[in-house]
């Protein structure tokens, strides 16, 4: 495959209007996400002006008037509430009895609002729960309301290039963040960069010759994947990923993994498989298409909707953690261009299907223990093949 393939192949924001009824549909019985969705996609403001906002911002402002920023200090866009917004604020504060003071969109530890990262997981799971495969987590909203609202669209417009302005302009910009992303992702599998090591945007924006807004979008993606982690006061630190860990994850998740896997078989839904099949569908195009960022999500997908069938929320949330702890060496395995990716998940994949259709729990255990042992052994080659071309660098 090359390099080139899977930039191409992956939707970095919502076009079709019926994508983002069918992400309304799904977050509609969520105020909090819904408007958090509705304000991002209408209004360009960035996360952080977002996530600063206070239930007094929005309080008693009527559909049509201009948002109150002057909480925030140089707030990027201005924001006219619609009806939409102002009808989801008001299900929102009755459900939620907000104060004044409460922030928007706070996480459910402490009333501190959201983190950017917090956030971006949670877009990107929404992405996941409506079926879309869109990459870039929360600045997938962002490029949204590029793309349908901002300024220099020229959507409808005949013109030579069939791609807007606002589209050109995001190519570029995602091309060279994901050449900043490859590159440092390199440098923290191969050693070059040591768990613990401080980095700094300025200094890669410097080293690799691109502006801070690229870097700091490869940041946030490398964030969202567990190879680094933000520190209030020491920056941006390397996390440790080394193939020790990556086989104490292994023997924790053979663990657990099967345990839900067996659990789930025993008696699943009378939905379970035709929606494993389905996932399973959308897998296998990935896979032909080499859309790695479809690959990451569907793989997810199919995994986590045979372990909500074992109905056991706790192991359930042990799971969600580890899945968080091994995120990183998927990324790894699904985005290199080094080696041919396997591609006997899908045939583990269906293996499962039909272990949760003949609810035969010990073929179960056998697919899942095969699927996630030979990935495993996968990430570990790569790590050594990085370890190889680093000794000839």
């Amino acid at each position: 495959m090359k390099e080139t393939d899977w930039r191409t192949n992956t939707t970095k924001f919502i076009k079709k209007t019926d994508d983002l009824n069918r992400l309304r549909s799904v977050l509609r019985k969520r105020p909090r996400d819904l408007l958090f969705l509705e304000m991002a996609i209408h209004s360009g403001l960035h996360a952080k002006d977002l996530l600063n906002l206070r239930v007094a911002d929005l309080r008693g402002v009527k559909p049509g008037e201009k948002l109150r920023l002057h909480r925030i200090a140089r707030a990027s866009n201005q924001l006219v509430v619609s009806s939409a917004i102002h009808r989801i604020f008001r299900n929102y504060q009755r459900e939620e009895s907000l104060t004044d003071e409460d922030y928007l969109f706070r996480s459910q530890k402490g009333g501190l609002p959201l983190t950017l990262v917090s956030q971006s997981r949670l877009v990107s799971r929404w992405f996941e729960e409506a079926g879309l495969s869109i990459s870039g987590g929360i600045l997938a909203l962002r490029r949204t309301w590029a793309y349908h609202c901002g300024a220099g669209n020229r959507k409808g417009a005949k013109q030579q290039n069939s791609k807007t302005p606002i589209e050109r302009e995001l190519g570029q910009s995602i091309s060279r963040r994901d050449m900043v992303y490859r590159k440092l992702q390199h440098e923290i599998v191969s050693g070059r960069l040591i768990p613990g090591q401080r980095i700094y945007i300025e200094n890669i924006s410097r080293g690799m010759e691109v502006s801070p807004i690229p870097v700091r979008e490869a940041f946030a993606m490398l964030e969202a994947g567990g190879f680094i982690n933000s520190d209030k006061k020491r920056g941006y630190l390397v996390n440790e990923l080394s193939e020790s860990n990556l086989r104490e994850i292994l023997k924790i998740r053979l663990l657990l993994e099967c345990a839900a896997g067996e659990q789930a078989a025993q008696c699943p839904s009378e939905q379970a498989v035709g929606r494993l099949e389905e996932i399973q569908g959308r897998y296998i195009a990935a896979r032909t298409t080499n859309n790695f960022e479809a690959l990451l999500k569907t793989n997810k997908e199919f995994h986590h909707a045979i372990y909500r069938e074992a109905d056991m929320p706790i192991l359930k949330s042990h799971i969600d953690r580890l899945w968080d702890r091994v995120s990183p060496y998927y990324h790894i395995m699904f985005r290199q261009v080094e080696k041919p990716n396997p591609v006997v998940g899908i045939h583990y994949h269906q293996r499962m299907i039909d272990a949760i259709r003949n609810q035969n729990t010990m073929e179960m255990r056998r697919w899942i223990k095969a699927d996630l042992s030979d990935s495993t052994r996968f990430v570990i080659e790569l790590f050594t093949l990085h370890k190889k071309l680093l000794e000839h660098s």
